[in-house]
């Protein structure tokens, strides 16, 4: 519903200005799933509270990446997912503060304290495994992401530029944008496993929404590329990733030359 600066960071002023007594619920996503930027939930949370509001946040990208404290933070409605952290896919939670209170869309199930449905164990369990290991692992994963992102980037010899707040982001998520290029990009790198966008939006061949909200225009946004380091990405696949790039954007530039 707002729009963010060029950084891909919400403009707090504007986010104050929007905020009035008939604003019940505030939503905002942690991490971004294209971009990595991470929003400044606490300052959010605090200007939404001083107007009553309820704060929710999508942690999908964050939880188990960054350290995340719902109190410090003023978080009082918070989503994940279990398939972000190598969790099984298919089961997810939700965090609600003690007294923030929920609406069922389905009733009934009043053997589950009202909420309906038989829960899924097995799934429940991976979810917990896998938290448990992030936590475990969650300075090391984060030193690891950024030494490949930082990999990637010394290696890059045509020009580029990062989408997105270089600072305030996880840096397992790399989203850059390459001048000069006038065609799609990722249909020039068939062997690499990156994306132009969200896998949501895989479907529709529109350029990123996410991009376009930073003020690149269509062109500019099919010209980005979306890369994730995870766990098990390594510094060989890395270097290949560099290359690859590198000789297919400097195809492209010379041909628009």
């Amino acid at each position: 519903m707002l729009p963010v600066r060029a950084n891909g960071l919400l403009d707090l002023g504007d986010f104050e200005r929007a905020m009035g007594e008939d604003v019940a619920l505030v939503s905002v996503m942690l991490v971004n799933n294209e971009i990595g930027v991470i929003q400044p939930i606490a300052d959010i949370a605090r200007i939404a509270h001083s107007f009553g509001a309820v704060v929710h946040c999508d942690a999908a990208q964050a939880f188990g990446k960054i350290p995340i404290d719902v109190e410090a933070m003023g978080i009082d409605l918070l989503g994940l997912t279990a398939h972000k952290i190598y969790g099984p896919k298919g089961v997810g939670a939700l965090y609600r503060r003690p007294f923030t209170m929920l609406t069922p869309l389905m009733h009934g199930g009043g053997q589950e304290d009202g909420r309906s449905g038989t829960l899924p164990t097995a799934l429940i369990t991976g979810l917990g495994a896998a938290a448990r290991i992030a936590s475990e692992r969650m300075a090391r994963d984060t030193a690891h992401a950024q030494a490949l992102a930082d990999q990637l980037l010394a290696g890059l010899t045509v020009p580029f530029a990062v989408n997105g707040d270089r600072a305030a982001r996880w840096p397992g998520n790399l989203n850059l944008a390459f001048p000069g290029v006038a065609v799609p990009l990722l249909k020039q790198l068939p062997g690499l496993a990156l994306s132009s966008g969200s896998a949501c939006a895989a479907v529709t061949g529109r350029p990123s929404h996410v991009l376009k909200a930073l003020g690149l225009s269509d062109a500019e946004a099919r010209a980005s590329l979306r890369l994730g380091f995870g766990r098990f990405t390594t510094a060989k696949e890395v270097d290949i990733a560099a290359q690859q790039i590198n000789a297919a954007v400097s195809r492209l530039q010379t041909e628009a030359a």
